[in-house]
């Protein structure tokens, strides 16, 4: 796993939790849209897919810039996809910190096992890049982000009938 600076995160977590947010189920219906054609769309289930990144430029990965001084080199092709996830959890690891938890079956499992230790995880959630670290742990994947707020954030974005029962 490469080290990334904190700084460089926190201006992508930044432009992240606002797109997290905004998939919310709470969303009022466009002007014009049914109520239940409204609900329905923000119900759906964002996408999750977690690709391999470089820290140095390799031909065929994607530039995403993180920042004014950092640069990824993404992988276009995903490792994972939300097809291959059966469970989201909250976690919490030795140094108390909180981590989302990806349960994959085990095509997705054994996907993330083809990264080199060069290279780290990129986790998109609902097409906004949400961490550049991750960690694999049997058939699980565990992943960081700033802050307890973008974690409810994610998991609405992700899991919406569950937000909404909870809600209830």
């Amino acid at each position: 796993m490469f080290p990334v600076k904190k700084a460089a995160l926190s201006v992508v977590f930044a432009f992240t939790l606002a797109g997290c947010q905004s998939v919310s189920t709470n969303s009022a219906p466009a002007t014009g849209a049914t109520q239940p054609a409204a609900q329905a769309a923000a119900r759906q289930p964002a996408t999750v897919d977690v690709y391999q990144f470089s820290n140095v430029a390799i031909k065929g990965y994607r530039a995403v810039r993180v920042n004014d001084k950092q640069v990824v080199y993404i992988n276009p092709q995903a490792l994972v996809s939300r097809s291959q996830v059966n469970l989201i959890d909250v976690v919490t690891d030795k140094q108390n910190r909180k981590l989302i938890k990806l349960g994959l079956n085990p095509q997705g499992a054994a996907q993330l096992k083809t990264v080199p230790k060069n290279r780290g995880y990129a986790t998109v959630i609902g097409g906004q890049l949400v961490s550049l670290t991750g960690v694999r742990q049997g058939n699980d994947f565990l992943f960081s982000v700033p802050n307890p707020q973008m974690i409810g954030s994610i998991i609405e974005a992700v899991v919406p009938q569950a937000a909404a029962t909870s809600q209830k």
